[in-house]
């Protein structure tokens, strides 16, 4: 196995879109995305090549601290799927290569292990530990997944219909005052979530988001009015569909706007053949996750890979 320091923006990119188990996560937009925002922030992706021509990409952004002594890695930024990709099938032989390499290699990364990458399910990595998703299988069709709704929710989803026949409607943001709204919402959300929040992200994010103007970025909105009350911040890659962000304004919570919301992009998502909508992490908010379980998502179990450096385990003691 040889290894790579860098990998190229158009080799990176060619291999996330023949990977079947990539998302937009390991796309080199995301990572792009992350390191205009955030100073700190570089780069680092990894390229390794095998004898029998395999080429693997891994992922990775560095976070710069403390003269370099603390220096930390993410695969990948602001928590999201990371790990390798990959157009070949890896053998057991590959994937254990390259786990022992990041073990002895990358100290302080924190990774989130892709659970669509079926073949890493039953791989024991150590120094790991247990989380999960919630999605829904796409490929059964909309008609079925509806089904699989609560009778709450599905009650919920009906009264918002009902919402936009009297001027509740979902459009695609496509404007860059559509997304200063959408922040102006997420602010006024991160104010009634207070201490329980989990993450606080700058308007430089969503502004460079919005400047990539790629299809596979999509701010849904919900708008009454005329006004946006809600919305929702999807990233879509070859078979995957994620549900990154989201937020509403409370006092039109009556309107159901985020249940029509998800109604509306999963339909969507059916519609132009997409496998997996994913719901995504849920930072352990029990209220998020049963919003969730309503629409018969499906637990999806995958694990969080942390190897801390000597230096830094004695700096926490």
């Amino acid at each position: 196995m040889q290894v790579f320091d860098q990998a190229s923006f158009d080799e990176w990119q060619k291999i996330t879109d023949k990977c079947e188990y990539a998302t937009f996560f390991h796309t080199p937009v995301w990572s792009k995305i992350f390191v205009e925002t955030y100073p700190k922030m570089r780069i680092a992706t990894i390229k390794f090549v095998f004898g029998d021509g395999s080429v693997v990409v891994l992922p990775l952004v560095k976070i710069k601290k403390r003269m370099g002594l603390f220096n930390s890695y993410l695969s990948n930024a602001a928590g999201t799927y990371g790990g390798w990709i990959s157009e070949k099938d890896l053998s057991e032989r590959q994937i254990n290569e390259i786990i022992k390499w990041i073990n002895k290699n990358l100290k302080n990364l924190t990774w989130r292990i892709n659970p669509f990458d079926e073949k890493l399910r039953d791989v024991n990595i150590p120094n790991t530990q247990k989380d999960f998703t919630q999605y829904l299988d796409l490929k059964q069709g909309f008609n079925s997944i509806h089904k699989l709704w609560t009778k709450g929710h599905s009650s919920a989803v009906r009264k918002a219909r009902k919402a936009r026949k009297e001027g509740v409607l979902i459009k695609q943001a496509s404007l860059w005052e559509d997304w200063q709204k959408y922040f102006e919402i997420y602010q006024d959300s991160i104010k009634r979530w207070g201490s329980s929040v989990s993450s606080k992200y700058p308007i430089e994010l969503f502004k460079n988001l919005f400047q990539e103007q790629s299809e596979n970025i999509k701010l849904w909105l919900a708008y009454f009015e005329e006004k946006p009350i809600a919305g929702s911040l999807c990233f879509y890659h070859n078979y995957h569909v994620v549900y990154w962000h989201g937020a509403a304004l409370k006092n039109y919570f009556s309107k159901k706007p985020s249940n029509l919301l998800q109604y509306e992009i999963i339909k969507n998502a059916c519609e132009n053949n997409y496998w997996w909508y994913d719901f995504n992490s849920s930072g352990g908010h029990e209220g998020v996750m049963r919003f969730k379980k309503s629409f018969g998502a499906k637990i999806l179990k995958t694990n969080i890979f942390r190897n801390k450096s000597f230096f830094y385990k004695l700096l926490r003691k």
